[in-house]
């Protein structure tokens, strides 16, 4: 019986790595299609200014990932010894990325309706 574990968490990581590597292949297949539009009038208008944002881009995407570490954390050990999914930091980073996510749809929604 512990063989068939083994052999499954074997499996399992094998699963995991794949996943990484198509989630890394798609990426790559994405900055592709991107590089082959700025050719085109219209899409490299898009692109050539999406380039000149970058920085802010990614000052925006790195502000908005330590927000979410601290709420996380802080969800994690004001409501993690009550409620057993804050309590792994894993869990309730997951449930912070989930609520994050309605919350921004659901403010889009407001706003447009």
């Amino acid at each position: 019986l512990a063989v068939a574990y083994e052999q499954l968490y074997v499996l399992g990581r094998l699963q995991s790595t794949y996943t990484s590597l198509c989630g890394a292949n798609l990426f790559l297949l994405i900055l592709r299609i991107v590089n082959l539009l700025t050719f085109q009038a219209r899409m490299g208008i898009l692109t050539r200014t999406t380039s000149r944002a970058m920085e802010d881009l990614q000052n925006v995407s790195l502000l908005l990932a330590m927000v979410m570490v601290v709420y996380t954390l802080i969800r994690h050990v004001i409501v993690g010894p009550k409620i057993h999914t804050f309590y792994i930091v894993e869990s309730s980073m997951q449930v912070s990325e989930v609520g994050f996510a309605c919350s921004v749809s659901l403010s889009v929604y407001q706003t447009y309706a």
